[in-house]
């Protein structure tokens, strides 16, 4: 099953973030917990964690994009339970 995944919500004060870096690409496997790209809020700086196990297909906002909460960032095809990279 695909999934697209958004940008949660991180607080009253924080609407929106900038993707300062991909630290995956297309077709690559991922696993959940595993860090997806790097976002920016202002100053601060962190790791956007994979909500589940699966393969990259599509990256939606570019390097450089501001994103608003519950905007998509990516498609992941989730990898069933079970079933072997």
């Amino acid at each position: 099953m695909r999934v697209e995944v958004k940008l949660p919500f991180l607080s009253e004060e924080i609407e929106y973030c900038r993707v300062l870096r991909w630290l995956v690409s297309p077709g690559e496997t991922v696993e959940i917990d595993q860090d997806l790209a790097e976002l920016a809020m202002g100053e601060e700086i962190f790791l956007f964690p994979s909500p589940v196990d699966g393969r990259i297909v599509e990256i939606l906002a570019p390097e450089g994009a501001m994103v608003v909460t519950d905007e998509p960032l990516l498609v992941i095809e989730e990898q069933p339970d079970g079933e072997e990279r």
